[in-house]
């Protein structure tokens, strides 16, 4: 059990991490992204403390021990070498740099009866050898309430705020990273709320979601603001247990996608993006004998878009997901999807098939690692010319875990883009090492 006490001092440390100087009650613009997360962090903290000391205080009379509280702090830092920082296609124009990476994160978690609440803080900072203009800090602030209200019926609401950036030569400057000179940074920010009947050992259990996302750029704006949007996402899934580990899935999705600011509307020719999409899926989940479990939806999606100009899109979509484990100490994993995504410049938007395959291994108590490959194809509707991009990632992370608050670790990423468009071809290789201090 953490005491009031115990919560100040962690959100004294919090202030502490602000650059020396810095009033916490000041509202310059210097820092306002760090400054609102711990303005924000601190009152939260308050909230939660007040009702914990207040039940300490009943539960010492009464001699229970109901309110559950702890703290998990980490800290993570990762020396990384980047031989493409911004994903050039020529091989004369390649900048190859070493970046460091410092990623503190905390998370308080309370417990009270029917409640449980979680809240978690994250901070990353990169600072790169030679291109220093391409420094950044990213902040986000998470936090997930939920109530039990009895087995079968379980509320849950979510929420996650983002300040964070975007490497050049990826999303918006794509294939044009020299475009700016230095990172898009964005603010984002995501509430959820889900509810569910029932639990996975009932024959029926049906979960309901409805969810706000919100992403607006915060610099370039000459170009950035055409990208700011919002969607509204409502989800229903029903699950029936037909047998012992079999069970049947019907999944209904609904997103209204609304981008906040809409270029100057031409006669002929397509504008805003804004756009209705749908997708239904159903398939079969089992779990046999503990060491292999499965998911295979298959479906049907629609896009409609609000501009008559620009062409509407149906099609079939599928989420494939497997783990086969022969031993206690190795799985395999396979998962396969189609899906839409939001285009970062050209056409309407990205129809994405991925692949991904994995192995993961515990060689030992101590010695771990996993291999991954992973290939997308992109095709991005709505292009004059056409584009079609396939991404392909080989990764192999391999860690030591050397006590229970201290693992090190070494990565090996190899990747490729090949593309219709010269422009967007380009290949990196990353090598990373990393170490991660907990008191999980």
């Amino acid at each position: 059990m953490v005491h009031l006490a115990q919560t100040g001092r962690l959100f004294e440390r919090l202030t502490k991490s602000l650059p020396k100087g810095t009033d916490l009650y000041a509202t310059s613009d210097a820092t306002p992204h760090l400054l609102m997360k711990v303005r924000l962090a601190g009152l939260i903290l308050c909230c939660l403390a007040w009702p914990v000391a207040a039940a300490e205080e009943d539960t010492a009379s009464s001699g229970k021990t109901d309110v559950l509280m702890d703290v998990n702090l980490s800290l993570d830092f990762t020396e990384q070498y980047d031989s493409n920082v911004f994903r050039d296609a020529d091989d004369d124009r390649k900048v190859d740099d070493w970046i460091s990476i410092l990623s503190p994160h905390a998370q308080l978690g309370l417990g009270y009866g029917i409640f449980r609440a979680t809240l978690d803080l994250d901070y990353t900072q990169g600072w790169y050898q030679e291109s220093e203009d391409d420094n950044y800090q990213d902040h986000w602030l998470g936090s997930d309430l939920r109530w039990r209200f009895n087995h079968r019926n379980e509320l849950a609401f979510r929420s996650r705020f983002d300040a964070a950036h975007e490497d050049r030569g990826t999303e918006l400057t794509e294939g044009g990273a020299r475009v700016v000179p230095e990172p898009v940074e964005f603010d984002a920010q995501r509430h959820e709320l889900w509810y569910q009947l029932g639990t996975r050992q009932s024959v029926g259990r049906l979960v309901l979601t409805g969810t706000y996302y919100e992403k607006q750029y915060s610099n370039f704006r000459e170009f950035t603001r055409f990208r700011d949007y919002e969607e509204n996402r409502v989800m229903s899934a029903f699950f029936w247990n037909v047998a012992g580990r079999t069970g049947v899935q019907f999944e209904a999705t609904a997103r209204d996608i609304n981008y906040l600011t809409d270029p100057t509307p031409v006669s002929g020719q397509p504008d805003t993006l804004d756009a209705l999409a749908t997708e239904f899926l159903t398939g079969v989940n089992w779990n046999v004998t503990g060491k292999s479990n499965a998911s295979v939806l298959l479906g049907y999606r629609q896009r409609n878009f609000d501009d008559n100009d620009r062409e509407d899109f149906s099609g079939p979509s599928w989420r494939i997901d497997t783990r086969w484990s022969p031993k206690e100490h190795m799985a395999f994993t396979l998962l396969t999807a189609r899906e839409d995504r939001e285009t970062n410049g050209l056409g309407s938007f990205i129809d994405v098939k991925t692949t991904r395959a994995g192995w993961e291994m515990d060689w030992n108590s101590r010695f771990s690692s996993v291999l991954t490959l992973l290939v997308d194809k992109e095709d991005y509707e709505g292009t004059e010319d056409g584009r079609v991009d396939t991404n392909r990632v080989a990764r192999f992370d391999f860690e030591y875990h050397m006590r229970y608050w201290l693992d090190f670790g070494v990565s090996l990423v190899n990747e490729r883009n090949n593309s219709d468009i010269d422009r967007f071809n380009y290949e990196r290789n990353l090598f990373l090492l990393f170490m991660k201090i907990s008191n999980e």
